[in-house]
């Protein structure tokens, strides 16, 4: 039986806020729990998660995070 393809689809998150590369998105995100890896696209930010609770608890951390020089910080 194949798996349904939203099961077997990573969870992503969008970020928007004062990374300029994915190396500082990856500095942010790197350190918690399920994090696999960060992409930008357009000047927007893309992290992928094991788990939709591990994105949902990264939300949870840093929403509003500051990077510096920026004022508004990161709406995810």
């Amino acid at each position: 039986m194949t798996p349904d393809i939203d099961e077997a689809r990573d969870e992503a998150l969008s970020a928007i806020g004062g990374a300029e590369t994915v190396a500082d998105l990856e500095r942010v995100f790197k350190p918690l729990d399920g994090f696999i890896a960060a992409r930008r696209v357009r000047g927007m930010g893309f992290i992928d998660f094991d788990t939709k609770q591990q994105a949902t608890n990264a939300i949870g951390r840093l929403q509003g995070y500051k990077f510096p020089g920026d004022e508004k910080g990161l709406l995810i």
